[in-house]
């Protein structure tokens, strides 16, 4: 019973029957709508808050991962806040004496740390987007971009854009699956490089209209262009594997940027050999590479009876392949002018002379005669390795390239510093690149080539024989007459190969100042000329010894280090000895630690 007393002591005093009675009689009755509602949610306030929870949580994960939802994932994101807010509000005494009480000051302390945790892992993470680090540790860098393309692309001086056209339905062909997915990774990696590279993919079953105003007329085209629809570049997969994608798109872009095309002429009338001819004996996989290298590749014939020919001015290499017939007085001349950096009628020429000769060891005596006026002599006879000769094929020389680190630096101190700085310039361009050592070259009947170096030459050979070779004069023999027989064969080593910068031909008077760039000749000659043919061009490494040769030469040293990266297979093998190591370490030594850490482990706690 309350008594007058009772309702006047301190409440912490009542009893729990005292204060509920006392609270009813002090607080007034609500009946209201509002009252009502407001109960029902705190009847339900648990499964609302979870589910407001869930609501956020899963729109969140939908707008990160699933944009075609991205109406649908600001819906439950709106409606999971909305609830969390108006829970908040209805229940701010309880919020609030939470936020307020012990527990709730270091839940609030704990919160803040895990916020600023978020916020620095987030930071760290937007940071590492644009300075992140990969390493490609691979025999030779396959999922690298070369660097003559990141300095293609680094270099760009309008924005480039890519379009992919691959069908929605890709995914049901496996082979067009994996090339889609190297293109995307490829396209990616210029992107990355560059913020002047852009690239989407479109399907031209749905924009069948985008699809024809590229010319575009087959599944998997890649559509490179700089601005102008008219200047553009379409890529194609040139194998089942897409193994040119990186070269095909440095092309592309370098054609889309208008950065243009040397053009290269093959000399013809001579009994040269053909860029046109698929026979093996034809050129014709030597001008797929070439143009595969943005280089134009053209047949420039020569009448026998014509007296008046000339090189075209835009000839930025001229290529005299296997000639087997004489030259007459008047194409000599003509090339003779070309050499010396003049046009038939005596006006400077263009851009610099280059020539690349292919030698036979029958090599018409005209054509021997023009390149030794420029201190290249082709010997008579072909080159017959003890060694390095084909076994079952002795005339056909496996030539040795010239390894720039092969060549030690008390070599290089012996000859004039501006000799030195052009042979290490060449060889690391040509034979001794970034990316790898060329393999032995495949030179069916090679002769041999001596340069002479004077003060207005400088030779650098490129590949050589052995010391156990000889030179055969007598094409029809394979067996060597050695040393002390009667009528010996000179004994080698000998060059098979080898380029020069010259100023002048043999004699010329010495220069008196740095000569201009149109008097600057390259030359290149090689021993063989069906080693560039269709039958040998692909065997070691002659078609790499080739593109790097045209393409030092020719200054563009950023295409050198594009060749394709084939996948190179490496095998891990045991001898018996090892393989029982490997196979009882694994049944014993491993599991009798881990058996001896839990033995410690016991031990210590027991």
């Amino acid at each position: 019973m309350q008594t007058p007393n009772n309702r006047n002591r301190d409440w912490r005093r009542l009893s729990r029957s005292e204060r509920v009675s006392q609270e009813a009689k002090v607080q007034p009755l609500n009946t209201g709508l509002l009252s009502s509602i407001v109960g029902t949610i705190s009847t339900y306030a648990t499964p609302i808050l979870i589910g407001a929870i869930l609501s956020t949580i899963l729109g969140l994960i939908i707008l990160m991962f699933i944009k075609s939802l991205l109406p649908y994932a600001l819906i439950l994101i709106a409606m999971g806040l909305i609830l969390l807010v108006s829970m908040g509000f209805i229940f701010i005494s309880k919020v609030t004496a939470g936020f307020l009480s012990r527990s709730g000051k270091y839940g609030t302390n704990t919160l803040i740390m895990i916020s600023v945790f978020v916020v620095i892992v987030v930071i760290i993470n937007l940071v590492s987007l644009d300075n992140n680090k990969r390493f490609d540790l691979t025999a030779n860098n396959q999922f690298s971009l070369s660097n003559s393309t990141i300095e293609l692309l680094t270099n760009l001086e309008q924005p480039v854009e890519a379009i992919a056209f691959y069908p929605s339905d890709i995914s049901e062909n496996v082979d067009a699956l994996t090339r889609f997915t190297k293109v995307t990774d490829m396209l990616s990696e210029f992107g990355k490089r560059t913020n002047k590279f852009n690239f989407e993919i479109r399907d031209p079953d749905l924009e069948p209209d985008l699809a024809r105003s590229y010319g575009v007329n087959a599944y998997e085209s890649i559509v490179v262009t700089a601005g102008d629809i008219n200047l553009k570049s379409i890529v194609l997969p040139t194998d089942n594997a897409y193994s040119k994608l990186e070269q095909d798109l440095y092309t592309s872009i370098l054609i889309a940027t208008s950065k243009g095309q040397k053009k290269i002429y093959f000399l013809e009338g001579h009994g040269e050999k053909s860029i046109l001819s698929l026979s093996p004996k034809g050129y014709s996989k030597l001008t797929e590479k070439l143009n595969q290298d943005n280089y134009e590749t053209l047949p420039l014939t020569w009448d026998l009876s014509n007296v008046d020919v000339s090189v075209p001015d835009d000839a930025a290499l001229l290529v005299i392949a296997g000639p087997t017939l004489d030259l007459p007085d008047s194409h000599a001349e003509v090339l003779h002018k070309y050499l010396l950096g003049k046009n038939f009628d005596d006006s400077d020429r263009r851009e610099s002379s280059t020539l690349i000769f292919f030698a036979d060891p029958d090599s018409p005596d005209s054509f021997r005669s023009l390149l030794a006026n420029w201190g290249m002599l082709i010997q008579p006879g072909y080159i017959l390795d003890m060694e390095q000769s084909v076994t079952d094929n002795p005339k056909t020389l496996r030539a040795i390239p010239l390894n720039l680190n092969d060549i030690g630096q008390e070599e290089f101190e012996l000859l004039d510093p501006q000799q030195a700085t052009i042979m290490i310039n060449a060889l690391r361009s040509i034979t001794s690149t970034d990316q790898s050592q060329l393999g032995l070259t495949f030179m069916p009947g090679a002769a041999s080539i001596i340069p002479i170096q004077d003060q207005l030459r400088w030779p650098v050979p490129l590949t050589m024989s052995s010391y156990a070779s000889f030179l055969i004069g007598d094409t029809t023999r394979t067996e060597p007459i050695l040393p002390g027989e009667e009528n010996s064969d000179p004994i080698g080593p000998f060059f098979s190969s080898a380029y020069m910068l010259a100023v002048g031909p043999v004699g010329g008077p010495p220069l008196t100042e740095a000569p201009d760039p149109n008097q600057l000749t390259n030359m290149v000659i090689f021993g063989d000329s069906d080693f560039a043919s269709n039958t040998f061009l692909e065997r070691g490494g002659g078609a790499n010894l080739l593109l790097n040769t045209v393409n030092y030469v020719l200054g563009d040293y950023s295409l050198i280090s594009i060749r394709d990266r084939s996948f190179e297979y490496r095998e891990f093998n045991l001898d018996k000895n090892e393989h029982d190591f490997v196979r009882f370490s694994s049944w014993f030594i491993i599991p009798g630690l881990l058996g001896l850490a839990a033995i410690s482990t016991w031990w210590v706690r027991r």
